[in-house]
């Protein structure tokens, strides 16, 4: 039998780690996993909550990435300390949609990991630039899929010792088939005769023909993704970042391949004393709304929903210009002041019914002492030591 590992942009000493620790769980007794988990601390239940990502400095939003990088929680996210894509997507959309939030810094050290979801992850930093300004930061590493999410930032830092790059796409197989034999387990696939690639062995010539090419395929996506988004030729990437190696600090700054070298806590202050909605001068202004980003896309709508114009003269077509290229603060100064306006007359309405109703509970309080007098009751003394209350209607 093949255990055939699927599509990974992860350092190989990394993707050999998974493939390990992977088969020391895989064949486990169900009986020495409670044994392991007391010993690491952590329960290998598969279905397990994720945590956010995402921590506050002042008005700056860091999401820290760390460990083999998945499209999903899974056993390694939670074992190894990896990452999900899909939870690091959900505190990137809650920093771009929080107004207290002027800047976003993804810290990075990670191998790589999964392809599943990065190109999607990547998209999804690079469009959300267009609200907010996002930089990245490694300390450690920044490779392969790691090195994917981080090169649409406005600006990549590193420090000195960092290691960035290892672009490209490995795909690893393992054959089990000596071992089951020894075992005395014999295996076999049946696959429609419509399919005949369908099954296909990377151990034959021509099934890792074909695995070649899928895996040349996914590794010029991934070029042409970081040429894209650092602003260079696809060659560039090819020739000079590393071709798949990594490279080290003031290196991979001189190749293009980051910013400057610097520390996270510079990065920080720089986003931290930034003013609000700064962004790379290459970047696109036109502002776009996160949740549209990494969703079904048999659910998205693309289409802009009609806005209902209220009776009266329509505006004219330069007005309705200008509104469309009024900034984004003065937008959001007229809402304030209207918002403002709409409360100043709710309350206005609220005291008018508040003298209304004073003005009906006196009516009432001079018809019952009307209604006493007719009767001629005798005064009720009033107790020693008592004091009367006032209540007033709550509000």
């Amino acid at each position: 039998m093949n255990n055939q590992s699927g599509l990974w942009a992860v350092l190989p000493k990394a993707l050999d780690g998974l493939m390990q620790s992977l088969a020391l769980f895989g064949f486990m007794k169900k009986d020495e996993q409670p044994k392991q988990e007391a010993l690491i601390g952590v329960d290998l239940n598969p279905i397990q909550r994720m945590e956010s990502y995402l921590s506050m400095h002042d008005s700056v939003a860091v999401i820290h990435l760390e460990g083999t990088i998945h499209a999903r929680a899974n056993f390694f996210t939670r074992y190894m300390g990896g990452v999900s894509l899909e939870q690091a997507a959900k505190d990137l959309k809650a920093a771009l949609n929080d107004p207290k939030v002027k800047g976003i810094l993804l810290h990075i050290d990670s191998p790589g990991g999964d392809v599943s979801g990065v190109t999607e992850f990547a998209e999804l930093v690079n469009e959300g630039q267009r609200i907010k300004p996002i930089h990245g930061f490694t300390g450690g590493f920044a490779a392969s899929a790691a090195y994917w999410i981080i090169s649409p930032c406005a600006k990549i830092g590193c420090t000195e010792t960092s290691a960035l790059g290892s672009i490209g796409i490995l795909y690893r197989a393992v054959d089990y088939s000596g071992w089951e034999s020894s075992l005395g387990i014999e295996s076999t696939t049946i696959v429609s005769s419509q399919s005949p690639k369908k099954a296909a062995s990377p151990f034959d010539k021509e099934g890792k023909k074909l695995f070649q090419e899928l895996a040349d395929d996914q590794a010029q996506s991934f070029i042409n993704q970081v040429a894209h988004y650092r602003g260079v030729t696809s060659e560039t990437v090819q020739n000079d970042f590393g071709q798949g190696f990594l490279k080290v600090g003031a290196d991979a700054v001189k190749l293009g391949m980051a910013d400057e070298v610097t520390t996270f806590e510079a990065m920080l202050m720089e986003l931290q004393t930034s003013k609000s909605g700064d962004t790379d001068s290459s970047a696109q202004t036109t502002t776009i709304k996160p949740e549209a980003l990494m969703t079904d896309k048999k659910n998205e709508k693309t289409d802009t929903p009609e806005i209902p114009v209220e009776s009266g003269e329509p505006k004219a077509e330069t007005e309705a210009s200008a509104e469309q290229t009024q900034p984004e603060e003065a937008r959001t100064l007229s809402d304030a002041q209207a918002l403002i306006k709409a409360q100043g007359e709710k309350l206005a309405k609220l005291e008018s019914a508040e003298k209304d109703l004073q003005a009906k509970i006196s009516g009432l309080e001079k018809k019952v002492e009307a209604i006493g007098s007719e009767a001629n009751e005798p005064e009720i003394p009033k107790s020693e030591g008592l004091e009367s209350e006032a209540f007033a209607p709550g509000w």
